[in-house]
C-alpha cells in the first residue's frame, strides 16, 4: 500500500502523478458488448475502497450516500510530453455514482480505436459545469456541489504508464476513482472535489468479460 508520505516526498506540484514500482494485478470485471469491432481500447472507472493516502484529511465516505463526477473526456498520449494526445469523448458526458463502483465494479467510460504504439500517459477530464460534480449526505438527502480544482477540468494526468497497445488485441484501463480518499471539507459546509486516481491496465479476455489489469501509476492533487 502506497503512503501519502511516500507521494509527497516524490511529488511537490499541484498535480502529481506516480508509477508503481510494484505493480500488483487484479482481475476486473468489464462489458465490451458496448464497443465497436474495430475498437482496441476502452477506459472503466471503479472505486476501490481499501487504498489510504490522505492521513486523515478526507471526509468519511460514510457521510454521504452519493458521490457523483462527470467525466467528459479521456486522453491518451504516445510521447512523455504537454502534446501529442489522442482523445476519447462520449456522445454525452457520463455521470457515474462512485459508491455504486465499489467492490471491484466496474463502468464503461468510452471505447475507441487508437494507433499501435506504447502509451506513456493517460488524462481524466472531468465536467466543469455547476453541479455536474456533487454529492448527497447520508444523514439527510441534501445535495452538495463539489468545488472542482482547476487542474481537474483541465485533466489528471497519469505518467510513466509505458503501456504497449497493440492494432489486433483488446486492451482496458481501469480507471480507479477512490471516493474514500477525494472529498476534502472547506470548512465553511461545503466540500471540495481532490480526486486520488490509480490507473490499472491490461488486456481484455477472448470472451470480452475480463480484465487482468496491472496498477502503472497513480495521481492526485495535493490538499
Amino acid at each position: 500500500m502506497m503512503h501519502k508520505s511516500y507521494l509527497v516526498a516524490l511529488f511537490a506540484a499541484l498535480l502529481v502523478a506516480c508509477s508503481s514500482s510494484e505493480p500488483t494485478g487484479k482481475t476486473y470485471s468489464v462489458d465490451t458488448s458496448q464497443w465497436e469491432p474495430n475498437h482496441n481500447v476502452g477506459f472503466y472507472m471503479t472505486d476501490q475502497v481499501d487504498v489510504s493516502l490522505s492521513a486523515g484529511v478526507a471526509v468519511n465516505v460514510d457521510t454521504f450516500s452519493h458521490v457523483y463526477v462527470t467525466v467528459t473526456e479521456v486522453h491518451l498520449n504516445a510521447t512523455e510530453g504537454d502534446s501529442g494526445w489522442t482523445s476519447f469523448k462520449p456522445v454525452n458526458p457520463v455521470r457515474l455514482d462512485l459508491l455504486a463502483l465499489q467492490n471491484d465494479k466496474t463502468a464503461l467510460l468510452i471505447s475507441g480505436n487508437i494507433a499501435a504504439a506504447t502509451y506513456h500517459q493517460v488524462r481524466l477530464v472531468l465536467s466543469s459545469t455547476e453541479g455536474d460534480n456533487y454529492v448527497v449526505l447520508a444523514k439527510d438527502g441534501s445535495r452538495h456541489n463539489l468545488a472542482t480544482p482547476s487542474a481537474s477540468q483541465s485533466g489528471l494526468k497519469i505518467k510513466n504508464l509505458n503501456v504497449t497497445i497493440d492494432a489486433e488485441t483488446k486492451a482496458a484501463f481501469i480507471l480507479d476513482f477512490i471516493a474514500s480518499e477525494s472529498i476534502v471539507s472547506q470548512g465553511n459546509g461545503g466540500y471540495s472535489l481532490k480526486p486520488v486516481i490509480m490507473a490499472h491496465f491490461g488486456k481484455v479476455s477472448s470472451e470480452g468479460t475480463s480484465v487482468d489489469a496491472t496498477l502503472k501509476g497513480s495521481a492526485y492533487i495535493n490538499r
